[in-house]
């Protein structure tokens, strides 16, 4: 009789588990890929891959690390924003800074750089658009080249520029 009990405990103990990571995977916070490379011409390029549950970016943000101010944002408008290169704003897409297009500053060829993105989701439970946010860290390179860092997660010693400055 006791075997028949642990089996049904541990039947027990795979469905609440399997019910837990269910319910992480629907009602977690779904992420936003960003790759970042030079292309031959030493551009930057960004791509953006965001889960399915994600809806709409607000803004795309490039800053430098230390700097008070964005060296460029990006707002998305109604055509999902997918690969940018920094410098060319993309279809579906206003620059927000610098204002009356001015072309962003170029950027170095050393630091560290990073590249946020604000966006909207919906979450499950309770049903309700939400705002969140992620970024990576990435090393500039002398040659030209761009190493990424991995995320840089916001609030915990990252800091954005003040929005005083730049929307």
């Amino acid at each position: 009789m006791k075997r028949k009990e642990v089996v049904a405990g541990f039947a027990l103990l795979g469905i609440i588990a399997m019910a837990v990571a269910w319910f992480v995977l629907v009602c977690g916070s779904p992420k936003v890929v960003i790759r970042c490379s030079r292309d031959q011409e030493g551009r930057l390029i960004v791509d953006l891959n965001p889960n399915r549950r994600v809806n709409a970016f607000y803004t795309v943000n490039f800053w430098l690390e230390g700097d008070d101010e964005f060296l460029w944002v990006l707002e998305e408008d109604q055509v999902p924003i997918r690969h940018i290169v920094y410098g060319d704003i993309p279809r579906g897409a206003t620059q927000e800074h610098p204002a009356h297009d001015v072309p962003p500053k170029q950027l170095p060829n050393g630091g560290i750089l990073y590249v946020g993105v604000d966006y909207q989701w919906d979450s499950t439970i309770p049903p309700a658009a939400c705002i969140s946010s992620c970024a990576v860290k990435l090393q500039l390179t002398e040659d030209g080249g761009v190493k990424p860092l991995g995320d840089a997660e916001l609030g915990e010693g990252l800091i954005k520029p003040d929005n005083s400055k730049a929307p």
